[in-house]
Order: C-alpha cells, then sequence, then structure tokens
C-alpha cells in the first residue's frame, strides 16, 4: 500500500522507539482515505477513532508490555519504575519518549491546533485489536504539501523494517529524486537527538549510517551521503549532510511483517484471531489463502461455517489443509 504524506509530517520532531513508529505508520494508513476529503471540523466532533490489530503494533508476540509502554510514552506518560525493571532485565531505564505534541497552523483558516498525537487508548487483548483516537485537524497536516511538498513510500516495507531511524530514513527517500541537503542540527532535531550525541560523528556513525546500512541489507530503496564541514580542515565542524536517494524498486519484498499487515487489512479481527487461538493457524497460511479467506469472512454465517469445518477436521483426523480445502468449497 502506497502512503501519501506531507513532508512536514515526515519530519516531525521525535525520538521514535519501534513500537511508536508502527503506531504513527498505523495512523498514517488509517488517515489515507480522508485525504481526498478534508472532514470539517463541527463542535462535538474534534476527534477521529480508530481501531487497529495487536498483529499491526507488536507483530507476532503476546507480550504487549512494550506496546503498552509506547501507547502511554507516546501520549507523555513515562512507564512505571516496575515495568520499566521487568522490560529491561531488572533495571529502570530512563523513559525514551517526552511524549509527542502535535501542532499545526492552518493558513487559510488562520487557526492554531495543538494536540497528543493519540488518545482515549484501549487494547482489547482477546479480541486482538487496540482502539485510539487521533485529533480530526491529523489529516490537514498529513495532507498540507505547502511546506515542503509531500512524500510517497510503501507502508509494507516501513512497517518491516526493524530501526526506526531506518523507517524514517526511509519515508524521507522512497520518493526523492534528487539530493537533500540537511543541517546536521536539523537532522538531530528530526530524530530527537539534539542532546544524545555531544560528537557529531558519533550520530553519523550509530544513526545515519546505521539507518542506511539497514535499508542496504533489506534491499530497499536506501541512500547515500556525503558530509560537508564549515570549512576546508578535517577537524571543522560539520556543516550539513548532502543525502543521495538510491531506489531499489525491484527488491522491496513481502516480510513477515507485510504479511501480518495485509493479514490485518484484508480479514476481520474476530477471524484473525479465533484462526490463531482456537485452530493454529500462523499470518502465513492465512496470508498464503487470503483471497479465500476474504471472500469467505464476506458471508454473514462465516462462524457457524468455519465451527463447522474444524469439526469435520477433528473427526476425521485432518489439518489445517483439510479446513482450507473447505472454505474453498463452500464459496
Amino acid at each position: 500500500m502506497n502512503i501519501t504524506q506531507s513532508y512536514y509530517s515526515v519530519v516531525v520532531q521525535h525520538d521514535f522507539n519501534i513500537y511508536e513508529m508502527r503506531i504513527f505508520l498505523a495512523v498514517a494508513r488509517k488517515v489515507q482515505p480522508f485525504l481526498k476529503i478534508i472532514p470539517k471540523r463541527k463542535p462535538g466532533t474534534m476527534n477521529l477513532d480508530f481501531e487497529v490489530t495487536l498483529h499491526e503494533l507488536a507483530g507476532n508476540t503476546k507480550n504487549y508490555n512494550p506496546l503498552k509502554d509506547a501507547l502511554l510514552a507516546i501520549m507523555g506518560v513515562p512507564p512505571t519504575d516496575k515495568r520499566r525493571m521487568a522490560l529491561n532485565g531488572g533495571r529502570v531505564k530512563k523513559c525514551s519518549s517526552p511524549g509527542l505534541i502535535l501542532t499545526y497552523y492552518d493558513n487559510l483558516k488562520r487557526a492554531w491546533f495543538a494536540s497528543p498525537f493519540i488518545n482515549n487508548v484501549a487494547i482489547f487483548e482477546k479480541q486482538g485489536i487496540a482502539k485510539f483516537s487521533i485529533a480530526s485537524w491529523f489529516v490537514e497536516y498529513l495532507a498540507d504539501f505547502s511546506n515542503g511538498g509531500f512524500r510517497r513510500y510503501k507502508l509494507e516495507v516501513a512497517m518491516s523494517l526493524p530501526s526506526p531511524y531506518a523507517a524514517r530514513f526511509y519515508m524521507l527517500v522512497a520518493s526523492m529524486n534528487k539530493p537533500l541537503n540537511y543541517p546536521v542540527a536539523g537532522l538531530k532535531e528530526m530524530f530527537g537527538l539534539q542532546g544524545k550525541y555531544k560528537r557529531d560523528m558519533d550520530f553519523i556513525r550509530k544513526v545515519v549510517q546505521s539507518a542506511k546500512e539497514c535499508l542496504d541489507r533489506a534491499k530497499v530503496s536506501s541512500f547515500d551521503f556525503e558530509l560537508h564541514r564549515a570549512y576546508e580542515s578535517p577537524r571543522a565542524p560539520l556543516s550539513y549532510i548532502r543525502i543521495i536517494p538510491r531506489h531499489c524498486k525491484a527488491d522491496e519484498r513481502v516480510s513477515v511483517n507485510a504479511k501480518i499487515l495485509a493479514v490485518s487489512e484484508a480479514l476481520p479481527s474476530s477471524f484473525v484471531t479465533f484462526m490463531e487461538t482456537s485452530i493454529g493457524f500462523s499470518v502465513a497460511e492465512m496470508y498464503n489463502h487470503l483471497e479465500a479467506f476474504k471472500v469467505f469472512c464476506s458471508k454473514g454465517n462465516w462462524p457457524g461455517l468455519i465451527s463447522e469445518f474444524v469439526r469435520r477436521a477433528h473427526e476425521h483426523g485432518k489439518g489445517h489443509g483439510y479446513i482450507v480445502t473447505c472454505v474453498k468449497n463452500s464459496l
């Protein structure tokens, strides 16, 4: 799925961890249908409510504590010492995020808006879904191309990258056709790392070079970079980084996280949860028969049918292949 969003929103200043990055991407995906028809804000309709599967945000794990902490952190609430100790081998670790507060000024309406990125969060572990709200003006924030234009990228690729820094560089360069000069201080601000790396070369090595290598290993659109100093001397301070896009569209393959995303988008969360917890289907198995399952779920009586197919499989000592055959024969 191609995602389009404003350059301004791609370079938002925040030190995302991997869970926060997935939340941000999930919201960007959910907002896409609204971009062509910007909703008019009316009293009492300031928020838009969304629902996403826990697979999309947490992957194949059933331990949702890191996700919960990411949700708290992105709202500006630091996790408790008890939970931080549990998540970090008994060591209390400083909260990685001060919260993501978005601000936006609408030049046409001469109106200023500010809000936490997400709010009203609820996680329903049994159903395998998460619900939350975002401010309705976030749609306009993503669709305002007046400040730097827009960026377009493949959601499946961004979601599959293991590094939030790599994901953000991918979002930045995937649709770039020309090199971009970025001040070193500005790039640090984009990643929310103003006070973390005192030496610029440490930032280049641990963030920029590391993200580039991650993209190169994934064989997706990546970048090269040149360092430019304030004056001609090896000891001169860095002035700016020249980011040179390097596209590799032919090998943007479907990863595990991309399969999770495709299944989450196509099938009801209740069906996915039932197939996983009650029958033991993997996401890969559902992905391999996605079109058949999609048509099957469009039937209003699919819960009764799938229960009957499972009963027959148990009676005859059959496995998942038998259930898939029953599903396809019912179409």
